[in-house]
Order: C-alpha cells, then sequence, then structure tokens
C-alpha cells in the first residue's frame, strides 16, 4: 500500500525516510478519474 504525504507548502522541506519510494504525484495511473476505471486491485 502507498503512503501519501501533504505539504503545507510547495515549498516546504522535509527529511524523506529511507523508505520512502519515488513521488508519483505527476503520474496519470494514480490519479482518481483514471482508478475509478482501473483499480489498482486490476494491475498487473
Amino acid at each position: 500500500m502507498g503512503t501519501e504525504i501533504e505539504m503545507g507548502d510547495l515549498d516546504a522541506g522535509f527529511a524523506k525516510p529511507a523508505w520512502l519510494g519515488k513521488d508519483v504525484s505527476n503520474e496519470p495511473r494514480y490519479y482518481n478519474v483514471y482508478l475509478i476505471e482501473q483499480p489498482y486491485s486490476r494491475w498487473r
């Protein structure tokens, strides 16, 4: 399961933990509109 981090400001800094993967904020397959049609449970 993924983890979401919401920051109060685009320029806010934080210490990235070692377990944190790459940022997928701009990947369309994670957008709600896509997930309605292609739920994560159906991904190969």
